[in-house]
């Protein structure tokens, strides 16, 4: 993940006063950026250039990223996903569990 981007994207969601990362809430706010980073991570594997995402969601003021419509979904070889899943799980290892329906979803979304 671009670290600039998500930057951005926090930046842009504490202007919006719908910050996912507020020190008076860290268990609700893990818990937001988890999802936000499962999304990512569904965009990336279903072959979409997932910090383009994050950076459209900032110029359009979006609450989460979403893949594009036009583009077609490539699929990613299992090495690349396997790399993808390696990262995330090594910049959020100290962050709480994930949840079992999005572990459940990322499962589905790596079989395909």
């Amino acid at each position: 993940m671009d670290a600039e981007a998500w930057e951005a994207f926090l930046r842009m969601r504490r202007k919006l006063k719908k910050p996912i990362d507020d020190p008076s809430e860290p268990q609700l706010s893990k818990r937001a950026q988890q999802k936000h980073v499962a999304r990512w991570a569904e965009i990336k594997a279903a072959g979409h250039d997932a910090n383009e995402c994050i950076w459209t969601a900032c110029s359009e003021r979006w609450l989460m990223f979403y893949p594009p419509k036009d583009a077609p979904i490539e699929r990613l070889a299992s090495s690349q996903a396997d790399e993808t899943k390696r990262m995330l799980d090594e910049r959020f290892r100290d962050a709480a569990p994930m949840p079992e329906s999005v572990r459940q979803h990322l499962r589905m979304v790596r079989s395909c």
